[in-house]
């Protein structure tokens, strides 16, 4: 969440628990209570969509992901070496520069070259299986080198859902955030022309300060990268 949003929904939550709490002074003004219900009906959907996109994390499948690559280098690697002997001890020099890998070239480049060349050598192991079968190169061996690429594929997938879903739901929050400002311009005229308690407003005017919690100062309803034009206007602004 940009940290100007997160300023600004700390400022609602304190309005809105400042209100809760002196909703005698309010509450029988039909305007001012529909204006309050609406801002505190946005401020739990955002926190509820900031959950939501937050706890889509790519770490776990990235991680899944290179395991699966690890794995299969290992396992093709396993296989190759075995191939590779069958060609040297027949002096096969067809099959040779095919199958001669380190696991340093078998896993070097990029990740879908990779799974490539592994998936070739394993292709090739399944082709002549019966030459190889002393050397122990088994058909579950193969099929576990392709149950990996599988499993690489499945999580590459989940990876580009899964930050497809992250931009839709930060797209959606900026809409959200949007709204809740329209509805704080409403409640702010609202509570000024109907309220005459000078000490209540005067407190809701304090609850409408935000400070910047990631800068130590406060903003000016002005975009991040602004600078303040003072250094007496970092201290509290109200946000409008």
């Amino acid at each position: 969440m940009k940290q100007y949003y997160f300023n600004y929904l700390k400022m609602t939550g304190i309005v809105i628990s400042g209100m809760d709490k002196e909703q005698d002074i309010w509450t029988e003004e039909t305007e001012a209570k529909s204006a309050h219900n609406g801002i505190k009906e946005d401020y739990n959907r955002i926190i509820s969509k900031n959950d939501m996109v937050v706890g889509l994390e790519t770490t776990g499948i990235t991680a899944a992901k290179d395991n699966a690559i690890y794995l299969l280098c290992k396992i093709t690697l396993k296989i190759t070496k075995a191939m590779s002997a069958y060609a040297k001890s027949r002096n096969d020099l067809v099959l040779l520069p095919k199958v001669e890998h380190s696991y340093t070239s078998l896993s070097r480049g990029p990740e879908l070259e990779v799974i490539a060349r592994c998936a070739s050598i394993l292709d090739l192991a399944q082709e002549n299986l019966e030459k190889f079968t002393s050397y122990k190169v088994t058909q579950e061996k193969i099929d576990a080198g392709r149950q990996l690429i599988n499993t690489y594929d499945k999580h590459s997938g989940d990876r580009g859902t899964t930050r497809s879903s992250i931009t839709v739901g930060f797209s959606e929050l900026d809409n959200q955030m949007a709204e809740l400002k329209k509805k704080f311009d409403i409640l702010d005229d609202t509570i000024e022309s109907l309220i005459e308690d000078e000490s209540f407003l005067a407190r809701y005017n304090s609850w409408r300060m935000i400070i910047d919690y990631g800068k130590g100062k406060t903003l000016k309803n002005k975009p991040e990268n602004n600078q303040s034009e003072s250094s007496e206007s970092q201290e509290t602004e109200k946000i409008v």
